[in-house]
Parts: C-alpha cells; structure tokens; sequence
C-alpha cells in the first residue's frame, strides 16, 4: 500500500486558504483558531505553522501594521494578501524556512490568488517583517 504525499505548493495553498478561512471569520484566539483546523487535513509541518499563527496572530498583525506607510491599515489590505503575507512570515517561523524561499513562494502566490500590483507590496513587508 502506497501512501500518496502532497506537493509543498499544496500543503502552501492549504494553509493560505486556512489563514484566509480565519482572517475572513475574525479568529484571532487559540481556541477559535482551533476550531477552524478541524474543517482542514493537515499533517505534522502544516499544524505547526498553524499553531504558531495561533500563539502569536495579534503580534503578526501589529509587526505588519509597524511597516505599512502613514495612515495605512491593515484593513485596506485585502484578505487574500494578508493570507499570503501570514503563511510566507508563519513557515519562515515556524519551519526555518529561509527568507528568500518565502519571499518568492509568497509571490508565486500572489500570481495565482491575488492582484498584480500587491507583488511589490508583499515582496516589501515580507523583506523587512522576516528580518525580525
């Protein structure tokens, strides 16, 4: 018996869907967060990112607002890029992936689900937020 694994760009689009899931929901407790896993399959990786974006969600947010020009909100950001920006900052993080596999999966991303002229933003934020 053969057991089949998912590519990594699966597993990446499975946990931007699941940050979209619970930007788009307002989950930003543990518990809450914990709930919206039980919709997806995740395997060992996967649940670590999720559990450090869990843990440290409000703290992402205020490191992305720091960086964002005058009078800027996250709020005029949408979801789908933040979802981007969240899993590329989560993996970075939570697996040591490194800055510039991130940075440039984030934007492979950002070609399939999100607008062009979010690239530039996202590579930006991602530059300065995975120095921290």
């Amino acid at each position: 018996m053969t057991t089949s694994k998912k590519p990594q760009w699966k597993k990446r689009v499975e946990l931007t869907q699941f940050f979209y899931a619970c930007l788009m929901k307002k989950l930003n407790k543990p518990d809450l967060v914990q709930k919206e896993i039980e919709r997806f399959s995740f395997n060992k990786q996967q649940k670590k990112v999720i559990k450090y974006f869990g843990q440290n969600c409000l703290t992402i947010k205020q490191l992305v607002k720091k960086l964002l020009k005058e009078g800027w909100t996250l709020a005029r950001i949408p979801v789908v890029t933040q979802a981007i920006l969240f899993t590329a900052y989560c993996e970075n993080k939570a697996l040591g992936l490194a800055k510039a596999i991130a940075i440039d999966q984030a934007l492979v991303s950002c070609n399939h689900y999100g607008q062009e002229q979010h690239k530039k933003f996202i590579n930006a934020i991602l530059d300065k937020l995975l120095d921290k």
